[in-house]
């Protein structure tokens, strides 16, 4: 075994330049002149010193990099953006691909940082979509999409299933809970299934939209104890995320409110342990990474673009 171990000591040494270069590189920071930068490089790859996806990064320069753009409603520390982020970096990783998270409001910063990009949370009528398509960014989405490049779980039929559940265990009173978003709530494919089943049935609709875009389960946790009558006007809740279904649950948990009984409450996503009692729809999320990865690949080379519809599953729970 050696024991002189390669590391940014021994970068250094060979390449004849100072630790802090080869710090400063392999991190992407500035206050390195290009030759030196080409030096620690040119010696990593030599020493096969690759300490980080940074390093990876660097080395191949932004076509290495896939932006991963949240919306507006998405947070990186969102319980969903973190589980399917995961599954997404393991595809990239197959690739020698690496992530970059960018958030809605810094969009234009896409091309100075990333070849390619993934959107999380599509909708109809999506407004990220035809800034790509400008920036001539190669993009997939997950979500529905009129056209184009998309991956998205069957959020129509999953929410009209469940809904038609509900509607079957005899409720009447039935709402729709998501939160407030720049697209208007007519463009999202789960509210569109929820009014597809009542309309099948002559129930009434009524969607409740709360302020509040990151961390959507406190968001909707404080409408709810704001405006406590929708737990006595309605008999039932369908939830456009797990988190939304959660925060309305601890509302209820301080009332004299009997779930399901009183009122029914559901949820989209199965978030591994907190949704664990929570009726909701479970994402195969493994497949929906596989498959986005799979459909950027193409889209990078400019193939015509198709899409994938992912199948869901109704698990029912205590909470209907």
């Amino acid at each position: 075994m050696s024991s002189n171990p390669i590391n940014i000591k021994k970068v250094a040494e060979m390449a004849g330049v100072s630790v802090a270069s080869v710090s400063r590189t392999i991190n992407g920071k500035d206050g390195v002149g290009e030759a030196t930068r080409q030096k620690v490089l040119e010696t990593c790859k030599k020493l096969n010193y690759n300490p980080s996806m940074t390093a990876r990064k660097l080395s191949s320069g932004k076509d290495a990099s896939v932006a991963i753009l949240l919306s507006n409603n998405d947070s990186q520390l969102s319980p969903y953006v973190t589980l399917i982020y995961k599954h997404l970096l393991g595809e990239l990783q197959k690739r020698g691909l690496v992530p970059e998270i960018v958030q809605q409001e810094d969009i234009q910063s896409i091309p100075n940082i990333a070849a390619s990009c993934v959107v999380i949370g599509a909708t109809q009528n999506d407004a990220r979509v035809p800034i790509l398509r400008e920036m001539q960014i190669p993009y997939v989405t997950i979500g529905k999409q009129n056209e184009g490049w998309w991956v998205a779980p069957d959020e129509f039929m999953g929410i009209r299933q469940i809904t038609l559940d509900l509607i079957n265990q005899g409720k009447k009173r039935i709402g729709f809970v998501v939160a407030e978003d720049i697209d208007d709530v007519s463009h999202n494919t789960r509210y569109q299934g929820y009014v597809n089943a009542l309309q099948s049935t002559g129930l009434p609709q009524r969607s409740i939209v709360f302020e509040g875009r990151h961390f959507q389960g406190m968001h909707a946790c404080s409408h709810f104890y704001r405006h406590p009558e929708l737990l006595t006007e309605l008999d039932a809740l369908v939830c456009n995320t797990d988190e939304i279904a959660l925060g309305v649950l601890e509302v209820i948990r301080h009332k004299e409110i009997q779930v399901p009984q009183d009122i029914a409450i559901t949820g989209f996503d199965d978030l591994p342990v907190v949704a664990n009692e929570l009726t909701t729809i479970r994402q195969d999320l493994e497949h929906i990474a596989s498959k986005t990865v799979e459909l950027l690949d193409q889209a990078r080379v400019g193939e015509t673009p198709y899409s994938v519809i992912s199948q869901v599953e109704v698990i029912r729970r205590k909470t209907s």
